[in-house]
C-alpha cells in the first residue's frame, strides 16, 4: 500500500494510518514518514512489527515506553541485535527500580502495580535474552 510522495501525502484518519503501519504493502518510506508524524504505541508497534521495517526504524519505535512495543520489536526478523542489547539493558534497569521503589513503599496502595510492572520488566528481559541467544545461533 505505497502512499504518495511525501510532499503530496493526505493525513489519514487514525486507524487507516495504523492498518497502513501494519500492511505488508508498506513501504520503508511509508512507515518513515510514520516515524516522523506519529507518536502513538499503536503506530509504534506497527511500525515494530512490520517486517518491511530497517533495523533504524525498528530501533526508533522500540524506544517507545509501552512494552508491547519493544516485545513487537523483538519478534522481528529484522532488529538490530545492538536494539535487543538495550531493550535487555532498560528492563533489567526498569525491573529494579520498580522493586526498589516497592521496597521503599512497602505496603501501599501502588504495592500491587509496582510488583506487577517489575514482572512485566523481568518478562521482557527474558524476552530480550533469548533473542540474543536466537541471534548468537546465527
Amino acid at each position: 500500500m505505497a502512499l504518495s510522495a511525501p510532499a503530496e501525502r493526505p493525513r489519514l484518519p487514525y486507524w487507516d494510518g495504523v492498518r497502513a503501519c501494519k500492511s505488508p504493502d508498506a513501504t520503508v518510506e511509508d512507515l518513515q514518514h510514520f516515524l516522523e508524524t506519529e507518536a502513538e504505541d499503536d503506530f509504534m508497534v506497527a511500525i515494530a512489527g512490520n517486517p518491511n521495517a530497517t533495523s533504524e526504524q525498528i530501533e526508533r519505535a522500540s524506544q517507545h515506553h509501552a512494552d508491547f512495543v519493544r516485545i513487537a520489536a523483538l519478534e522481528n526478523p529484522n532488529v538490530a541485535r545492538s536494539t535487543v542489547e538495550r531493550i535487555e539493558s532498560e528492563a533489567a534497569f526498569n525491573e529494579l527500580d520498580y522493586r526498589e521503589q516497592r521496597r521503599k513503599e512497602g505496603i501501599s496502595p501502588s504495592s500491587s502495580y509496582l510488583e506487577d510492572m517489575a514482572k512485566a520488566e523481568s518478562e521482557l528481559g527474558l524476552r530480550a535474552r533469548q533473542k540474543l541467544r536466537e541471534l548468537d545461533k546465527k
